[in-house]
């Protein structure tokens, strides 16, 4: 693990996921910090709507076009997909 990666995993949550789940402002929400971020520390505070955490971390990184780097209770670290085309 690079040190990038261990400094955003020991920091502060970059994105709260609540009751709403993943909308489309969270969606643009990330985009936005993505642009400027390799990775984006993400919590779930609600995940009512899923049966698991794995769902909820799974479509959150379907949605955003990004892959989970790590994942430890609720929180998830992503970052954006390279594209191999």
């Amino acid at each position: 693990m690079d040190e990038i990666t261990k400094q955003v995993i020991q920091g502060k949550v970059h994105i709260h996921v609540g009751k709403k789940g993943i909308t489309k402002e969270l969606i643009t929400q990330i985009s936005i910090i993505m642009r400027n971020k390799i990775l984006i520390k993400v919590k779930f505070l609600d995940i009512s709507n899923y049966n698991t955490l794995e769902e909820a971390f799974l479509d959150l990184s379907l949605k955003t076009k990004t892959e989970i780097i790590d994942k430890r209770g609720k929180t998830c670290v992503i970052k954006k997909k390279i594209n191999s085309n």
